[in-house]
């Protein structure tokens, strides 16, 4: 894939993403998420990633999130009670990944 033919989400505000991330991304647009269901997306959608460990693959995918976040793309949810934070996209973090 060339670097040109990214989804717009790749290059959103300077911000530089894993093109493997959009599928899984959308894949939890339509409701709250932890890292662990986001993580488990990820592996279902890449299958050659299914042999890399799973704490790897949750730590890498949680330092995106943390730059969708500080982009205004994710927003965290705190909820009493849970100790999992959750993560939406946001309404701008849609209109990006559904063109």
């Amino acid at each position: 894939m060339s670097r040109n033919s990214r989804h717009p989400l790749c290059n959103m505000k300077n911000i530089t993403i894993n093109p493997k991330l959009v599928p899984a991304l959308n894949s939890c647009s339509h409701k709250a998420f932890t890292v662990l269901e986001f993580r488990d997306s990820y592996l279902k959608l890449n299958e050659d990633q299914k042999s890399q460990d799973k704490v790897a693959v949750r730590k890498f995918l949680y330092s995106h999130m943390l730059q969708l976040v500080k982009r205004g793309v994710l927003e965290k949810q705190i909820t009493d009670g849970k100790a999992k934070p959750l993560y939406r996209i946001t309404d701008n973090g849609k209109a990006t990944l559904l063109k």
